[in-house]
């Protein structure tokens, strides 16, 4: 019985701390990793990129520190947008 009123004590706590307004809308948040090392040329043998980016092969133009996206806005300049392959694409 005391593991009941516990169980039932937790989930009205949990269900009475609520984040306030549910009604307010969530907005979409895109995060721009801004680095020197952004879209700078790589070697795919070290991958020694700034934090959150990695060294990726672009068949036609070579190696660069890019990061993972998955819209344009996700990637600054030089940066022309975010690629089939899911990487900001290089210049």
């Amino acid at each position: 019985m005391r593991s009941f009123y516990v169980l039932f004590t937790t989930f009205f706590l949990i269900l009475s701390c609520g984040s306030g307004d549910l009604d307010m809308p969530l907005e979409e948040v895109n995060v721009v990793i801004e680095s020197e090392d952004f879209l700078s040329e790589c070697d795919i043998a070290n991958d020694e990129c700034g934090e959150e980016l990695f060294c990726f092969n672009f068949n036609a133009k070579g190696a660069f520190c890019t990061h993972a996206c998955d819209t344009p806005d996700e990637c600054g300049a030089p940066s022309t947008g975010c690629s089939g392959m899911g990487v900001c694409k290089a210049p």
